[in-house]
C-alpha cells in the first residue's frame, strides 16, 4: 500500500509541476525575439532629437561625422525638427577652381558644389538620395545641412559623404 501512495504522490507532483510549467510559459519564440530586439531597437520613446530652440541643442551633433553607402543604394537623414528652413547641398572637396569657357577660373575654396537630385527636395527636412538617379559619381563629397529656426538664427554642420562601388 505504501508503495501505492508514493506513485501516486509522484504522480500529482508531476501534473502539478507539467501544469505550472505550461501556465508560466506564456510567452512563444516570437514574444521573446521581440522582448529581445527591443534592446536595439530605437523607439520614439527613448530617442530625443533637440530642435534650435532647445537649450541643450548642439549644431555640430546635427549629422553624423561620415555616412558611407554603396552605389546601388538610398540615404535618408532626417535634419533637427521645429525649423523655418532646411537647406542640403553637396560639394566635392578635391576640384576647388573650374576653368570656365571664357578662360576665367572660377574658385571654390570649400570645394566645388555639385547637381545632385534629391528625392524629396533640397529644402525638406529629410534628405533623400537614392545614389543611380543623384548623377553622383563613386568618391568624397561634403554634405552640409544649414537650418533656420523661426528667430532666422542660422546653424550649420557638414560630413563626409562616401559612396562606394558595390561588389557582389
Amino acid at each position: 500500500m505504501k508503495r501505492y501512495d508514493t506513485s501516486l504522490q509522484m504522480l500529482v507532483i508531476s501534473c502539478l509541476g507539467a501544469l505550472l510549467l505550461c501556465a508560466g510559459c506564456k510567452n512563444n519564440v516570437n514574444t521573446m525575439l521581440k522582448d529581445y530586439n527591443s534592446h536595439f531597437i530605437p523607439t520614439e520613446d527613448n530617442i530625443v532629437y533637440p530642435s534650435p530652440d532647445d537649450a541643450d541643442f548642439d549644431p555640430s551633433q546635427m549629422l553624423s561625422e561620415e555616412y558611407t553607402i554603396s552605389d546601388r543604394e538610398t540615404i535618408n537623414i532626417c535634419a533637427p525638427g521645429n525649423c523655418a528652413a532646411y537647406k542640403w547641398s553637396i560639394r566635392n572637396p578635391f576640384i576647388t577652381e573650374v576653368k570656365n569657357p571664357n578662360g576665367t577660373v572660377t574658385k571654390y575654396p570649400d570645394g566645388k558644389p555639385v547637381d545632385f537630385h534629391c528625392e524629396l527636395g533640397s529644402d525638406s527636412q529629410r534628405f533623400v538620395l537614392f545614389v543611380p538617379k543623384s548623377k553622383l559619381e563613386l568618391g568624397v563629397y561634403i554634405l552640409e545641412l544649414t537650418v533656420k529656426d523661426y528667430n532666422s538664427n542660422s546653424y550649420s554642420d557638414t560630413c563626409k559623404l562616401i559612396i562606394y562601388q558595390h561588389i557582389d
